[in-house]
C-alpha cells in the first residue's frame, strides 16, 4: 500500500456492496503498476580481475576495499568536463533524502563543486539543451564528464560520455519531501560479458553499519547470477527479478560485483523501482 500521507485513504472505499449475486468486497489498486518512480543505471568494468562493476580500470575496486559514506556522513562532489553544459544532479543527503541541484560548467580549466553534500550521486542529466564542446559543436567521442567525491580515496565516480552514461551506484532514499520509501530491483535489462564465464553478485552496504576511519563498508550478498557465459553481444531484457526478492531501505547502497578474474569486459544495465 502507498504511504497514507501522500495518497487518499481507502478506508471509506472498503465497504460492502449488495447485488443479486450477493455481498462482496470492493478492491482498489493503491500501488502504481508499473512503478511511478524508477531508477535506471549502467555499470561498466573494462579490466580483468575480480572487482566491483563500477568504472574503468583506473577506478576499479577490489573486494574488501569498497569505501563509502555512511548514515551520518556526506561530502561535496566535483564535476570536471571537456564541454560546456548545464547539469542536473540527483543524489542522497546525510538524512537519506533525495536532493537535486543544477550546475553550469562554463570554465573548462577548473572543476565545479556542488553546493550540497551527498552520500552518493545516483544520476546526472543534461538540462535545457545546454551542452556543447568548446568549439560550440555537440559532444564528440573524446568529450567526457566526471562527477566524483571531494575525497580522492573514495572511488564513486559517475561518468557521462557521448554514447553512454555510467552511473553504477544506487542508494535508496526517501523522496525529496522526506517521506520514507523503499526500493526493489525490477530487473537487469541488458548484460554484456566477454572472455570467460563468471558469477555476478549484488552487494548491499547497509545504511546503519559502522565503519572505521578507513570508511570501508561491510556488504551482504542479496542476489547472484551464477556462471554467466561470455557473449559477443548484449542480452536484452535478460533477467526479470520477482517482486520483493531484492529490497533495500533508505541509505542502503547497492552495487554489482564480478567474481571472475579473467573476464576483461562486463557491462550491465539495471532498473530499480521505488515504492511507499
Amino acid at each position: 500500500m502507498n504511504n497514507a500521507s501522500i495518497v487518499n485513504t481507502i478506508d471509506n472505499k472498503l465497504n460492502l456492496s449488495n447485488s443479486s449475486l450477493g455481498t462482496g468486497l470492493k478492491m482498489f489498486q493503491v500501488n502504481p503498476n508499473p512503478p511511478a518512480e524508477i531508477h535506471s543505471g549502467c555499470a561498466l568494468l573494462n579490466t580483468t580481475g575480480a572487482k566491483y562493476i563500477t568504472d574503468t580500470s583506473a577506478n576499479a575496486i577490489t573486494i574488501g576495499n569498497f569505501k563509502m559514506f555512511t548514515n551520518n556522513t556526506a561530502t561535496f562532489w566535483k564535476i570536471s568536463a571537456t564541454f560546456f553544459l548545464r547539469l542536473r544532479i540527483k543524489g542522497v543527503d546525510e538524512n537519506n533524502n533525495e536532493i537535486t541541484e543544477d550546475i553550469t560548467v562554463d570554465n573548462l580549466d577548473i572543476y565545479k563543486t556542488t553546493t550540497k553534500k551527498y552520500k552518493i550521486i545516483n544520476d546526472i542529466n543534461l538540462v535545457d539543451g545546454g551542452q556543447g564542446s568548446p568549439t560550440g559543436q555537440p559532444m564528440n567521442d573524446t568529450d567526457h564528464l566526471r562527477c566524483y567525491p571531494d575525497d580522492s580515496s573514495i572511488k564513486l565516480d559517475v561518468t557521462l560520455l557521448r554514447r553512454v552514461k555510467i552511473n553504477p551506484f544506487f542508494m535508496c532514499s526517501n523522496n525529496s519531501s522526506g517521506i520514507p520509501r523503499k526500493a526493489r530491483l525490477l530487473g537487469i535489462t541488458s548484460l554484456y560479458n566477454t572472455g570467460a564465464n563468471t558469477n555476478i553478485s549484488l552487494h548491499v552496504f547497509k545504511n546503519n553499519q559502522t565503519v572505521g576511519s578507513s570508511n570501508i563498508g561491510a556488504y551482504t550478498v542479496d542476489y547472484c547470477i551464477y556462471d554467466i557465459t561470455s557473449n559477443t553481444s548484449s542480452l536484452n531484457n535478460c533477467i526479470t527479478i520477482p517482486d520483493g526478492v531484492v529490497e533495500i531501505e533508505p541509505g542502503d547502497l547497492a552495487v554489482f560485483y564480478r567474481e571472475g578474474a579473467t573476464t576483461p569486459i562486463t557491462i550491465i544495465h539495471f532498473t530499480w523501482g521505488f515504492y511507499y
